[in-house]
């Protein structure tokens, strides 16, 4: 979450929503659908400590400013307000920033409690039509392949599990199926054909983690000629139309990245997740994992050099296993084998939890001082954020209560 003022909308999970909602109020032209649609899409940022309070007031504003504030959005709001939620921020940052931002809640209480304006009607814009809706044609149930290019030779097998209906694009959500990269399709019984698990990581190789399916969206006009994707049967498929371009540009899963994704899943023999790192260190004894270096690098280079499963395994023996001391040793050779990576914030967290407070509380203002002399507002939040899970985490286990592990710190 990134912020730069007090006011409401100086953040950009409440700019992230208000177009949310407008660009689904423009498609849908009815405000209860939209308001529906939004809380289904951002449904973790509704549901996060943080977050939720900011997008809550979010709504609730861009609601009323439509004329179109509901009940229960009004009820969420004022119950932000009153309660003083989503403060932790503001008080980090000082009694006047706090009290700058509960001036920003007064002033959007005494909003939703007046008469908001007459309901207004959004019309798309001329050049925005359901026909420019960007859409592959694929649906759920097709086989389709495409050219593994320089990641190997053939090509890899999707089915396509269901469909994200976004508002201006149509993401096939797509499971990889266990046939060899050079069978002919022709002789393939698609019906009868399994799907295996994907492998999980980043175009950078940081992740290695297995699931059922991904989402491939964003196509590129030059990735989807490269390609050359073939549509091998269809499934409930009720339009008979080939995938065509678009001109959007690469996201996270791209064709190009769907190639090379297929390549490291197929081979199922090469594949440690993070859950199979844990319990590699687990079963050791902790004075023996400094010395298992040439082990691990070897274990961990096999499976495309995925070197923060090491940081992810740490994370896992702090929050499940809250074994502080085996978490430092990890941690330790995973700064060793990733360039002698300074994880200072996770440091200073197991330091926290030895008991050794007064060390952990040094790095962290200093990483601090340096993280905001960069200026940069989403890193700040960021940290901070991170920086309070840390000390959290540590007092909830000394009093016996359980602590979950945070939102998106595995990488």
């Amino acid at each position: 979450m990134g912020t730069w003022g007090a006011g409401i909308f100086s953040d950009d999970e409440a700019q992230d929503l208000r177009e949310e909602w407008i660009e689904a109020f423009k498609t849908c032209a009815d405000a209860s659908k939209a308001t529906a649609q939004v809380r289904r899409e951002m449904r973790e940022e509704f549901s996060d400590s943080d977050d939720g309070p900011v997008v809550k007031l979010a709504l609730a504003l861009t609601l009323w400013k439509y004329g179109h504030l509901d009940d229960r959005t009004k009820r969420d709001a004022l119950d932000v307000i009153n309660k003083k939620r989503g403060l932790a921020l503001w008080r980090e940052q000082g009694p006047a920033a706090e009290r700058a931002r509960l001036a920003e809640y007064a002033k959007v209480k005494k909003k939703l409690l007046s008469k908001q304006p007459p309901p207004k009607v959004v019309k798309r814009p001329a050049n925005v039509q359901p026909a420019d809706i960007e859409d592959p044609g694929l649906r759920s149930g097709d086989v389709f392949s495409i050219p593994l290019l320089k990641h190997g030779k053939g090509r890899g097998f999707f089915r396509v599990a269901g469909i994200e209906k976004k508002r201006l694009a149509w993401n096939p959500k797509v499971q990889l199926l266990d046939v060899p990269p050079t069978a002919n399709p022709k002789k393939v019984k698609w019906s009868s054909v399994k799907a295996v698990g994907i492998r999980k990581f980043y175009l950078s190789d940081q992740c290695n983690e297995r699931q059922d399916a991904c989402k491939v969206y964003n196509w590129d006009d030059e990735d989807w000629n490269r390609q050359s994707v073939e549509v091998h049967t269809r499934g409930d498929s009720a339009r008979r139309k080939p995938p065509r371009r678009s001109n959007r540009a690469l996201n996270e899963y791209s064709w190009r990245g769907l190639a090379r994704l297929t390549v490291a899943s197929l081979d199922q023999s090469h594949w440690l997740d993070t859950r199979e790192v844990l319990k590699l260190f687990q079963s050791m004894p902790i004075s023996e994992i400094a010395g298992s270096r040439s082990r691990i690098k070897r274990e961990v280079e096999r499976t495309h050099r995925c070197f923060d499963l090491l940081y992810n395994a740490t994370c896992l023996l702090i929050y499940e296993a809250g074994d502080y001391q085996r978490a430092m040793k990890v941690l330790g050779l995973a700064s060793a084998l990733n360039g002698h990576r300074n994880y200072t914030v996770l440091r200073a967290h197991i330091l926290f939890g030895l008991g050794e407070e007064k060390k952990a509380e040094s790095p962290w203002k200093t990483y601090m001082e340096a993280i905001e002399a960069r200026g940069i507002s989403s890193e700040i939040s960021y940290y901070r954020k991170e920086i309070r899970a840390s000390r959290q985490e540590v007092v909830d286990r000394r009093n016996g209560k359980p602590h979950q592990l945070p939102k998106d710190l595995l990488i």
